[in-house]
């Protein structure tokens, strides 16, 4: 062999092994939020778009052409629970795949999820099973750059039936213009009244309807709250346009569509999120500005968050009490105080399933605004002066039972963005809930046959919200848990409830969480320099009583 032949045969030699070498997969996302489901205990859904990265993943890069779409591609293949999945496309590091549809989870099977392994195929090669958690949903939006943040993909139609884009030059006409979100998990909602096609065949012409998810605009003044059909602004529910389903003529897409209320807030960047249940996608936005065109942010508004909130824990762990006042002065666009949503308070009506929080997205952010000095006092403590940390956020410890029926006063001596103020609220006397120590059993029937939470005191003047947790896949926990029912009463009432077994949702568990809370109906509001909305008290007391068993039996 020739000098020549062996070094070009040295450098050969590299390029082999690396050709050889075993596909791996480091991550799996949802296709359009780029959101990682092992991270936080979430998942994606049956008949999703999922991204697969990883090293080694494909020879080459290349596309599926035409219908259906086709379970190898340049040599590569993806293998979930055993099933072979339909590809969009492959490279060496990602691959956009389908999960099999036939792993769809409905609301009354016994399971809420399923582990599944994730096997790619790279020709003779087979990466290392991927543990893989797959959900009833696992909601996404895709947006305009495919960054998974930002410009939601949205097209609008307008009252001449013109379709576009919606964008920052191109915004929705509230009352008047059709938008249409499109996204990818909605997992058992579609699959309940409409079968979808097979596997890598688009959906037909006329999409597949159901009556979710639906989007929802977030409120102007609260952007991580995001609406329910009973508040407003929202889309109405007797919009002929209100629909979900299927993308027509694609694979694995969801569109959700309504006309832009009303009175939705305008901007260029309002945010929306996908819902469905209790799912969430991540926060992505749409531009909005009344009469259409280039989209106009409103104009900064201030506000003054004066929270007091009492909390009382019982449980395995010993009872503990802790009382803090948080203040915080905030300035953005459109900025106004917040209001409280309100649930069902009949014991014959759903709770509301809280919302389980999907992907973070960077939003345009409040700034927090320099009050100076804020010096609290309460009837028997005090006064205590504090100053704003980093963050411009005051937050004052106070005594474990600080907070109780009486009048409480804080002033600022102003400082670079709000003036000297002075204000008071006069926070009522707690109701008494009654005792659910550890170990309790939840009881499994009530008035109207759900088991019901009851206290004593209180009056028509402070709402109390019952809640319970049931963590599925402890001890990993999303937001607020993993399953979570909340339902109000006004306090006169004494009692609220809701369905606690596997029938109505709730699964079992011996690690289960009781919460209450009672805050004021009509909350105290005040003026001060510099705050073009005033200000708002908001009080709180909390009883959390954790270490209760949850059956899972059903309802005879």
């Amino acid at each position: 062999m020739t000098l020549s032949a062996r070094l070009l045969l040295a450098a050969l030699l590299p390029l082999c092994r690396l050709k050889a070498q075993e596909p791996a997969i480091t991550s799996i996302t949802n296709s359009a939020s780029y959101y990682k489901p092992t991270e936080q205990g979430l998942g994606v859904a049956a008949g999703s778009i999922i991204a697969i990265f990883g090293n080694h993943l494909s020879a080459e890069a290349a596309g599926a052409e035409g219908f259906p779409l086709p379970t190898k591609l340049g040599g590569t293949s993806v293998s979930i629970g055993g099933v072979d999945a339909v590809l969009f496309y492959v490279s060496p590091s990602q691959i956009n795949a389908m999960v099999p549809s036939v792993f769809t989870i409905r609301t009354y099977e016994k399971d809420d999820f399923r582990t599944l392994p994730v096997v790619v195929r790279n020709g003779a090669l087979a990466s290392s099973p991927y543990s893989l958690r797959v959900t009833q949903f696992g909601l996404g939006i895709f947006t305009l750059d495919a960054s998974g943040c930002g410009q939601a993909l949205a097209y609008q139609e307008d009252q001449d039936e013109i379709i576009s884009l919606n964008s920052a030059e191109n915004s929705a006409d509230p009352g008047k213009t059709v938008i249409t979100v499109l996204g990818t998990g909605a997992g058992w909602t579609l699959t309940s009244k409409s079968q979808p096609p097979p596997d890598g065949d688009p959906a037909p012409s006329e999409g597949l309807r159901t009556d979710g998810p639906i989007a929802f605009l977030a409120e102007a003044d609260r952007p991580y709250a995001f609406l329910q059909f009973e508040l407003t602004p929202r889309p109405e529910q007797d919009d002929p346009n209100r629909s979900a389903g299927r993308a027509p003529g694609l694979v694995g897409v969801d569109q959700m569509t309504f006309t832009v209320p009303v009175n939705a807030p305008e901007g260029c960047a309002v945010p929306i999120r996908m819902v469905s249940t209790h799912y969430q996608s991540q926060n992505a936005t749409i531009s909005i500005h009344r009469g259409g065109g280039r989209c106009v942010d409103p104009p900064v508004e201030s506000i003054g968050l004066l929270t007091w909130e009492r909390t009382i824990t019982s449980g395995p762990e010993p009872d503990s009490a802790t009382s803090e006042l948080r203040i915080e002065f905030l300035a953005a666009a459109g900025k106004k105080l917040p209001t409280r949503d309100v649930l069902p308070q009949i014991l014959d009506m759903a709770p509301r399933w809280v919302g389980l929080e999907g992907p973070s997205c960077p939003l345009p952010s409040d700034t927090r605004l320099d009050a100076g000095a804020i010096t609290a006092q309460g009837p028997d403590w005090g006064p205590i002066t504090a100053q704003p940390d980093s963050s411009n956020v005051y937050h004052i410890k106070l005594p474990p039972d600080a907070i109780h029926q009486g009048t409480f006063v804080v002033k600022g001596s102003g400082g670079g963005n709000v003036g000297a103020f002075e204000t008071s609220v006069s926070i009522p006397s707690p109701i008494q809930p009654s005792s659910y120590p550890a170990g309790t059993r939840v009881p499994c029937c009530g008035v109207y046959g759900w088991p019901h939470f009851t206290w004593t005191g209180g009056d028509d003047s402070s709402w109390v919200r019952v809640g319970m947790y049931t963590p599925i896949a402890p001890p990993v926990k999303v937001a607020q848990g993993d399953w979570l029912q909340e339902r109000d009463a006004l306090a006169s009432k004494g009692q609220a409830g809701f369905g606690v077994t596997k029938y109505s949702g709730l699964p079992e568990s011996a690690n289960a969480e009781l919460t209450i809370t009672q805050d004021a109906v009509t909350p105290v509001t005040f003026s001060a320099p510099g705050l073009t909305q005033g200000g708002l008290h908001r009080w709180v007391y909390r009883w959390r009583f954790t270490g209760l068993v949850v059956n899972g039996d059903k309802i005879h």
